[in-house]
């Protein structure tokens, strides 16, 4: 028996990858990451708020500790997950899906802008002046 192959999909992969190598879209997800991630760990260190957002590339996540840098496994369990949980419906009901866990990350992808991205961290800023 052969085994049927549908061509379409890898055809439709090979040319999404050819376009990603073409455009190179990722050092602007990167700033755009790096963006949230600023506005938001400014605001927290600022007012001595135990949050930290952590960006790589075009993801980011913002945590609930006061660590700087979140390294492991261990580190996130340690975060407090019933403020992330306030967070992302806070964030949810502001019209903006994130992640619904601190365990997972956020990713830019090359449909967000600079305003959309302004916008989140402001809604997260307004997160978090809530916790003062």
């Amino acid at each position: 028996m052969r085994a049927r192959v549908n061509i379409f999909p890898a055809a439709a992969g090979i040319a999404t990858l050819k376009t990603l190598r073409e455009l190179n879209p990722y050092p602007e997800t990167a700033a755009l990451a790096k963006i949230f991630a600023d506005k938001t760990n400014h605001y927290a260190q600022k007012n001595k708020l135990a949050v930290h957002c952590q960006a790589y590339g075009g993801v980011f996540t913002l945590f609930f500790t006061a660590k700087e840098h979140i390294n492991n496994l261990e580190d996130v369990k340690s975060c407090n997950t019933e403020l992330f949980a306030a967070y992302y419906r806070h964030m949810l009901s502001r019209g903006i899906y994130m992640s619904p866990s601190q365990f997972e990350l956020n990713f830019v992808s090359t449909a967000h802008r600079k305003q959309e991205i302004e916008s989140a961290a402001d809604a997260a800023v307004e997160f978090l002046a809530q916790m003062k």
